[in-house]
């Protein structure tokens, strides 16, 4: 994923931009808003983290990661 790439290479901005765009393209996929998740949260955005978490889980309660990451941050 070139949001996950570009947060790798510290380009935070250009990857939310590209995490968008994938999760736009496809509403059932969970694992651009759980990145975008991670990566606001390490920004210190937590309502905004919180936010693409529950994001994650409405496309799929499942996922463990998100489940955790509310957890971490008292969600």
């Amino acid at each position: 994923n070139l949001g996950l790439l570009l947060s790798a290479q510290g380009r935070d901005e250009e990857a939310l931009r590209s995490l968008a765009q994938a999760e736009a393209a496809d509403r059932l996929n969970a694992d651009p808003p759980y990145a975008r998740a991670t990566i606001l949260l390490r920004r210190g955005d937590v309502a905004g983290a919180q936010a693409a978490a529950r994001e994650t889980l409405a496309r799929d309660p499942a996922h463990q990661p998100a489940q955790q990451l509310l957890q971490q941050i008292g969600q």
